[in-house]
C-alpha cells in the first residue's frame, strides 16, 4: 500500500469522526486535504460514495427523530441546483476545481467566525434556496451540507432532529449524484473509473451498478461479470461483442 493511500485513509478516518460527532463535515474535512493526494475530481467522487454510506449509518439510530416535512423543500431545491454543480465538476479544469473547493471551505469558516449565520429562516422559500445552493455545491465540490445546516439550525428543531433530517437529506442528495456517474463526464475520466472497478474486483470486492448509459453497456472492456437488462419481460442476460 502506497503512502498516498495511507495518508488518504487517515484523512477519511478523521473526517468520519467529525461526521459522527457533528452530523456533517465528512466532505468539508476530507476535501481540504485529499486533493493533495489525488485529483480534485477523484476526491469529490470518492467522498460522495463514502458520505452516502456513512450518513446511512448515522441516520439509523436517529430515525425516530426524522421529520420528512423538514427536508422536502431542500430536496426540491437540490434537484434544481445539482445539474449546474455536476456540469462544473465535469467541465472545469482540475486546478480551478481545487481552488473552488478551497474557496467554499474558506467562505464557510469565515461566515461562522463572523457570526453571520442566520438565527431564524421561516418559510419554505428559504428551504428551496438552501437546497439549490446545496445541489450546486454538492455536485461541484462534494460538500452539499453547509447550506442545509444553516437552514436547519434556523428552524428551531432539536439537536437530534437536525442531525436526523440532515443525514436523510445528505443521503438522498448523494444518491442523486451517484445515480449516473458517467453522465456528462469527460471521456478521459471513464478509464480511471473503470480501472478502479477492476482493482475492486481483483481484490474480491463486488458492486451492482444500475445505469442507462450506452457508454457502459456497449463497452466490452467494462469489468462486469454479468450484464442484465430490465424490460417488460423481467431481467435478461446481455452479451457484448468483444
Amino acid at each position: 500500500m502506497s503512502l498516498e493511500w495511507i495518508a488518504a485513509a487517515g484523512i477519511i478516518a478523521a473526517a468520519s469522526f467529525v461526521q459522527g460527532l457533528a452530523g456533517f463535515g465528512i466532505g468539508l474535512v476530507a476535501l481540504a486535504f485529499l486533493p493533495y493526494f489525488m485529483t480534485p475530481a477523484t476526491a469529490v467522487v470518492l467522498m460522495t460514495v463514502l458520505a452516502t454510506v456513512f450518513c446511512c449509518l448515522v441516520f439509523i439510530p436517529l430515525r425516530r427523530d426524522f421529520h420528512v416535512a423538514g427536508v422536502d423543500a431542500l430536496l426540491v431545491g437540490t434537484l434544481a441546483g445539482m445539474p449546474l454543480g455536476v456540469w462544473i465538476l465535469a467541465s472545469v479544469p482540475a486546478s480551478i476545481l481545487a481552488r473552488l473547493i478551497g474557496a467554499v471551505l474558506i467562505l464557510i469558516v469565515a461566515l461562522e467566525l463572523a457570526g453571520l449565520n442566520p438565527r431564524k429562516l421561516p418559510g419554505r422559500g428559504w428551504g428551496l434556496l438552501a437546497g439549490v445552493f446545496s445541489g450546486v455545491i454538492g455536485g461541484a465540490v462534494g460538500t452539499p451540507g453547509p447550506p442545509a445546516v444553516i437552514y436547519m439550525t434556523a428552524q428551531g428543531w432539536s439537536a437530534r432532529t437536525i442531525k436526523a433530517n440532515l443525514q436523510a437529506f445528505l443521503v438522498v442528495n448523494q444518491l442523486i449524484i451517484l445515480e449516473s456517474p458517467v453522465q456528462g463526464l469527460h471521456q478521459d475520466m471513464v478509464p480511471a473509473l473503470l480501472n478502479r472497478l477492476w482493482e475492486v474486483r481483483d481484490r474480491g470486492g463486488a458492486a451492482i451498478w444500475l445505469t442507462r448509459s450506452r457508454l457502459i453497456w456497449d463497452n466490452p472492456l467494462f469489468p462486469a461479470t454479468h450484464r442484465l437488462r430490465l424490460d417488460h419481460q423481467g431481467l435478461s442476460s446481455v452479451k457484448v461483442a468483444a
